[in-house]
């Protein structure tokens, strides 16, 4: 199975930005025990910061999924790429 250059360099682009993306959604909790050292804020403050970084993650993640099936492709793929 041959693939046109295109091809590749669409895989290629595509395979690490979804990398990307998810290597570095969760690297909040190596930077909690700095704010709370430096920043100075509270335990409860903290949880709620990951709490609601956790929430707009999960709503994205719905969203990202309703709209594949609701519009074409070619419609919602290079907003959503640029997006996240």
């Amino acid at each position: 199975m041959s693939f046109s250059a295109g091809q590749r360099r669409t895989f290629g682009i595509t395979w690490i930005a979804y990398a990307g993306f998810y290597l570095c959604r969760k690297n909040l909790s190596v930077v909690l025990p700095l704010l709370n050292n430096v920043s100075g804020l509270r335990s409860i403050d903290l949880a709620n910061i990951v709490f609601g970084y956790s929430l707009l993650y999960a709503a994205a993640s719905l969203a990202a999924g309703f709209f594949p099936t609701a519009l074409e492709q070619s419609v919602w793929l290079a907003p959503a790429c640029c997006w996240w």
